[in-house]
């Protein structure tokens, strides 16, 4: 799959892409127009795979793989995302899974994700994971400005 800045892309086939030996100048996978954009990222997927395409503004899409069409190496593609002031910065594919995993929590700017106690989140450390030894914070003191970080 490739994804271009303004929204448009297509599934080539990988058998297309020759392999380079040394010396090798590349291969042209989608030509660039304005109309397209640059070129944001490609990567390799599977048809029952999902795709996840990220904007500069934020905005989070997840479209299966399958809808997109493929195309020679030589097509421009086909828009598959409406994008109004805004530009795919990145992309990001969703293996396929036989169960959907109905606990995922992105916590954001609004806080706490779904589930989630203000208790529990209280609790956890910088990575997330808590600590339950008896006194595991006995040891632990503010920082104070004369360190260097170190």
């Amino acid at each position: 799959v490739l994804v271009t800045e303004k929204g448009y892309g297509k599934r080539t086939p990988l058998e297309l892409f020759r392999i380079q030996r040394r010396g090798g100048l590349g291969l042209r996978a989608l030509p660039y127009s304005a109309r397209n954009g640059a070129l944001v990222a490609m990567c390799q997927v599977k048809t029952d795979d999902d795709l996840m395409l990220v904007t500069d503004g934020g905005t989070i899409i997840r479209l299966p793989v399958a809808e997109i069409r493929a195309y020679s190496r030589a097509a421009k593609g086909v828009r598959i995302i409406n994008l109004s002031n805004e530009k795919v910065v990145s992309i990001n594919p969703v293996p396929a899974s036989e169960e959907e995993e109905d606990d995922a929590v992105i916590e954001g700017a609004e806080g706490l994700g779904a589930g989630e106690s203000e208790s529990e989140s209280e609790d956890e450390g910088l990575d997330g994971l808590v600590d339950e030894t008896p006194g595991a914070d006995a040891d632990a003191r503010e920082p104070s400005g004369d360190d260097d970080g170190e």
